[in-house]
């Protein structure tokens, strides 16, 4: 690395930060900086950058994906897929109407909107809000498909066994029973296997405790009358 590297902090306000380096690693930066720099004087060592002027602020991110899944302190990660699996459902009812039959319809929902919806779901802690709405999500799509309405009076369940379709509640929750066998079957170094067997020393806070993940399938395992599988 080089001076060169200095010219991709340019057209940014001044703010001053520290950056640490590796001990092996040494740069060579001229002493006198110009340009976008203000004339400041800057030098590199072996050790750390002491000072580096830039024009650029830095801010603390709150919101991001990773991999897929929406890291946030202010939207969960199901709003998003929420609102991706809308989207791809309304592109199917607007770009392929009546020119296509249904069974080919649903396989590209299949294909395309659930699987969004479903990525990433395995970690999910669901309420019985955030369950009521994405059946609410699934049944809008498969009564327009079947061109039913609500003043039809039919069913959920009915719907579901004309078209074929699984609860997708029901879907999710097999996925992540599955999800959790695939930890078990890891290695004890594993950091997920770890993480599914840390139990935090202490006392917990006053009050209902939450709803947690291994918590929401042992009550699956409960009401569905399954035995979990040891950890």
């Amino acid at each position: 690395m080089s001076a060169r590297i200095l010219h991709l902090f340019g057209r940014c306000n001044c703010a001053e930060m520290n950056i640490q380096f590796p001990l092996n690693s040494r740069l060579h930066v001229a002493h006198s900086l110009s340009g976008p720099f203000g004339g400041k004087k800057s030098f590199f060592d072996k050790n750390s950058i002491r000072y580096f002027y830039i024009r650029q602020r830095i801010f603390r991110i709150l919101n991001f994906k990773y991999l897929g899944y929406r890291i946030s302190e202010y939207k969960s990660d199901l709003e998003d897929k929420l609102q991706t699996y809308n989207k791809i459902n309304g592109a199917i009812r607007r770009h392929f109407g009546k020119q296509m039959n249904k069974e080919t319809k649903l396989r590209i929902h299949n294909i395309t909107a659930k699987a969004a919806l479903k990525f990433g779901s395995e970690a999910w802690v669901l309420k019985k809000r955030e369950e009521q709405r994405l059946e609410a999500a699934q049944m809008k799509f498969l009564r327009h498909l079947l061109g039913i309405t609500k003043f039809d009076k039919e069913k959920n369940q009915y719907i579901r066994e004309k078209t074929g379709a699984q609860n997708i509640v029901q879907e999710i929750k097999q996925y992540q029973k599955k999800w959790l066998q695939h930890v078990q079957r890891m290695d004890t170094n594993r950091i997920p296997k770890q993480a599914l067997q840390y139990r935090p020393k202490g006392r917990r806070n006053i009050g209902r405790p939450k709803n947690r993940w291994r918590g929401q399938l042992h009550f699956e395992d409960q009401r569905t009358g399954n035995t979990p599988n040891p950890s």
